[in-house]
C-alpha cells in the first residue's frame, strides 16, 4: 500500500524540522542563527502562501458551507482554534485566489 502524498509530506516536513532545530542548538554559531532566522522567514512566507491557496480551494468547493459554517471565516477561526481576525485575514487573501464566477456559471 502506498502512502498518501500528504502523509509523506508531513513526515518529511517534520525531519526537516527536526534537522533544523538540532542546528540551532547551543552550539550553533551567530551566522548560522541569522541564516536558521532567515530560512524560517522564508518557510513561514511559503506556508502562509500555501495556507491561503488551501483556504481559496476549500471556499471555491463550497467546503465549508457543507460543514454547516455560514462563512470562510468562521471555518477558518474554528478549524485552525485561532483569532477571527488572524482568519479573516487569511480569507481576505484567499479572496482574490478564488475565481468568480459569471451570470453563466463560468469561473
Amino acid at each position: 500500500m502506498t502512502e498518501s502524498p500528504l502523509i509523506s509530506a508531513h513526515a518529511a516536513m517534520a525531519a526537516g524540522l527536526n534537522a533544523l532545530s538540532a542546528a540551532v542548538g547551543p552550539g550553533a554559531a551567530d551566522a548560522e542563527l541569522l541564516s536558521a532566522l532567515t530560512l524560517c522567514e522564508g518557510i513561514t512566507r511559503r506556508v502562509d502562501r500555501l495556507a491561503v491557496g488551501v483556504i481559496a480551494d476549500l471556499d471555491r468547493r463550497g467546503a465549508f458551507l457543507e460543514r454547516g459554517y455560514r462563512s470562510p471565516t468562521a471555518a477558518v477561526a474554528d478549524l485552525l482554534g485561532g483569532d477571527r481576525c488572524e482568519a479573516r485575514r487569511r480569507v481576505c487573501a484567499a479572496g482574490p485566489v478564488c475565481g468568480r464566477g459569471g451570470l453563466a456559471g463560468q469561473v
